[in-house]
């Protein structure tokens, strides 16, 4: 028996539209991480998750625009199963439902059900945010992670504290110089907050911190669109990167 993870998010657009989506490399890349994608059933797809975290898929279903699924860890003891599954729902909005299984049993197991479980609400809200806000648009992403002292709520205040800022409530204006990002709060959770931004472009900006213990996983994304993206998307890697290294340098 393996265990699954099921969730669905309402978003504006027709199936058509949604499957571009989330199904596509340039609609992965658009609210989840830099992806490639072999638009048939048995395709390959590449998905980069920052310096050094690269994971490759097959996709096992490919039906527009209705179905697509893919498999990680095809052939060893860590294989998961991804499917999404899209619908009419209310005038003008689809229904993206996503079930992710194949977990196991067992403490190691336990952590990748807890973290899936935690992580992919946010990327369905920013699918959210992007059909809402940029339907269509291409878009320049650029994921920055590192690991940080202390449980994800504590790397998470860290992280603000470097900052210079305290958890916005949803709705306030947030600009964080050190980061070039200035915008508007609209998910704060708990070790994540989601900001709509209109600087150093238009688009998505999100830190969050994951883990079960210490240190943590810190994630800053980037996701910009507009036709200077993908040189902003460049430049504000870099300059994530510089200050995550200057705040929070490897230990060891």
């Amino acid at each position: 028996m393996t265990r699954a993870i099921r969730l669905e998010v309402d978003v504006p657009g027709t199936p058509e539209e949604v499957w571009a989506t989330v199904a596509t490399g340039a609609g992965i890349s658009s609210w989840f991480v830099p992806s490639t994608v072999e638009e048939r059933e048995g395709g390959a797809i590449g998905m980069h998750f920052g310096e050094g975290m690269d994971e490759t898929a097959t996709v096992t279903a490919w039906e527009p625009p209705r179905r697509f699924a893919y498999d990680t860890g095809a052939g060893t003891d860590r294989a998961l199963g991804y499917e999404w599954l899209i619908e009419p729902a209310d005038e003008g909005a689809v229904r993206v439902a996503l079930v992710n299984s194949g977990f196991g049993e067992g403490p190691d197991w336990d952590r990748d059900y807890e973290g899936m479980a935690g992580g992919w609400p946010l990327f369905l809200e920013n699918l959210r945010l992007v059909r809402t806000h940029f339907p269509g648009q291409a878009c320049a992403s650029v994921p920055v992670s590192t690991s940080v002292a202390g449980t994800p709520a504590e790397a998470f205040a860290a992280v603000l504290g470097a900052l210079g800022t305290d958890p916005p409530a949803p709705g306030e204006e947030l600009s964080l110089p050190a980061l070039g990002v200035a915008g508007r709060a609209e998910r704060v959770a708990p070790s994540t907050v989601t900001l709509v931004v209109e600087r150093p472009a238009p688009g998505i900006a999100f830190i969050a911190a994951e883990g079960s213990g210490s240190p943590s996983f810190v994630s800053l994304y980037g996701y910009f669109f507009g036709p200077e993206a993908d040189a902003v998307a460049e430049q504000a890697g870099a300059r994530w990167r510089a200050w995550l290294a200057e705040e929070f340098p490897p230990s060891g």
